[in-house]
């Protein structure tokens, strides 16, 4: 509960708001000030008033038990990314007029299961094996070609202005990066679904699929120890999505 030291502490609420009530966060760090056995009783008292003062900002801002109420997405992903150079209330005209939805989650999660739930048929989907083994008929082994010709497809899809799907795993932040950029410089809307589910789940889908497409179980777990869940400054939306024994 540093918020009051931050730069900006209004961002700091703003964006704490979108992931769980403000209200009960301030409750919980006054919860744990309270029950903590310390010699420093005037930092425990300090500390527990920030606590409430974290309330009252959010109170303030309009956000106390609800998300900060931005006016559209895009001046909510706007706002986030000037880290600071605004202040709240915060509002711009919304000028993007598709989006694109990037899938993210570990091997055996259930990607196409939710595509072919969630889409529209009609949709295209852009998917890194199918890209894979198309370079594979052309006798083309190799990550890096695989990875250009998904930047030129990417590329491809953008051009028409139209809603599509990213297919593939998007764990890591840095790697998400460049693909959101290249999205949000086309004028899209981006939206980062995240796909989880507890180990048993995964590994036996993974363990259902073709030999060519099953990963190897040492992978998955050194991909879940690198995995990053989706943040609301990478994007328009964050959609966090528990897969459970669906399609068991």
């Amino acid at each position: 509960m540093r918020f009051i030291e931050r730069a900006h502490p209004e961002q700091s609420v703003a964006l704490a708001s979108l992931a769980a009530p403000n209200r009960l966060l301030g409750l919980l760090a006054e919860a744990d000030m309270r029950g903590r056995i310390s010699v420093d009783k005037a930092g425990q008292t300090q500390a527990i008033e920030t606590a409430r003062l974290y309330r009252t900002h959010a109170a303030e801002l309009g956000c106390l038990d609800t998300p900060y109420p931005f006016a559209n997405a895009h001046s909510r992903f706007t706002y986030f990314s000037k880290e600071g150079e605004t202040g709240l209330p915060f509002e711009i005209f919304d000028p993007t007029a598709f989006e694109v939805t990037m899938l993210c989650g570990l091997p055996g999660v259930g990607k196409d299961l939710w595509i072919s739930k969630s889409l529209p048929a009609e949709e295209a989907v852009l998917s890194r094996d199918e890209v894979r083994a198309d370079l594979k008929e052309e006798d083309v082994d190799d990550e890096g070609r695989v990875l250009q010709e998904v930047l030129l497809r990417t590329r491809q899809l953008l051009a028409k202005k139209q809603n599509f799907a990213i297919n593939a795993t998007n764990l890591r932040r840095d790697l998400r990066r460049g693909f959101l950029q290249l999205c949000h410089a086309y004028g899209a809307r981006t939206r980062l679904v995240f796909l989880h589910a507890d180990r048993a789940a995964v590994l036996r889908r993974n363990a259902k699929r073709p030999d060519e497409t099953r990963v190897p179980v040492a992978a998955i777990d050194r991909f879940a120890k690198r995995m990053e869940t989706p943040d609301w400054r990478e994007c328009y939306n964050v959609q966090l999505v528990d897969m459970g024994d669906a399609g068991r």
